[in-house]
């Protein structure tokens, strides 16, 4: 599970390029079929990339970076601790129905207002430093947290299931797994790119 985030009034920088728009189908998506057409199968099997394919990707990549404000996208692990952070820094802003329903990628709205006082914010905490101290803090709480016996093995570090046979894979053997929180980064650049997009975005939903 990920949640795809979309500027819904997003700053262009840059003109889309041509190739980016030759290959849509008539409903505006990407026809992925004449895209690959000219892709091959090696020896081994593997799917190898076409010129065009690769020329495809390689303006994909860098019309996304030149115009941020289009989508930002994390995985659930990478989003909750970011959005949490979002809803400490910006409560005054941001109400209940907010901080709840962006956890969730049911296609909540922010407005525009609201995402330029996020990117702001974020900005403002990442260049006092405030977001530095808050990941360290974060990390030395987590730090501390004592090992948890593992559910998946009962603690025996040993499995005898219908999926594992020998020693579990979710302790590695060891009978005590870190605790689930340890599952949740909290990183720096990530608050970065997502300033960056909140500022570009002309406000956004979360999908």
């Amino acid at each position: 599970m990920g949640m795809d985030v979309y500027g819904l009034n997003p700053k262009r920088n840059t003109a889309k390029p041509e190739i980016l728009t030759e290959y849509l189908d008539d409903e505006g998506w990407t026809d992925w079929e004449r895209l690959k057409r000219n892709n091959t199968v090696n020896e081994e099997g593997e799917e190898v990339m076409s010129e065009e394919y690769e020329a495809y990707w390689e303006a994909h990549h860098q019309w996304e970076e030149d115009n941020p404000g289009r989508y930002f996208r994390n995985n659930v692990w990478w989003w909750r601790p970011l959005w949490n952070y979002v809803c400490f820094i910006c409560d005054d802003i941001l109400d209940e129905e907010d901080q709840n329903n962006g956890h969730g990628n049911g296609g909540h709205q922010i407005n525009e207002k609201k995402a330029e006082v996020i990117a702001s914010r974020l900005n403002l905490y990442i260049e006092n430093g405030e977001a530095e101290n808050f990941a360290k803090e974060r990390q030395a709480a987590l730090d501390a947290e004592p090992d948890e016996d593992c559910e998946l093995c009962n603690a025996t570090g040993e499995r005898d299931d219908e999926h594992v046979k020998g020693k579990c894979n979710g302790c590695q053997g060891k009978g005590t797994r870190r605790p689930w929180n340890n599952n949740y980064p909290f990183d720096i650049d990530n608050l970065k790119e997502f300033a960056k997009f909140c500022e570009q975005s002309g406000g956004f939903e979360i999908c």
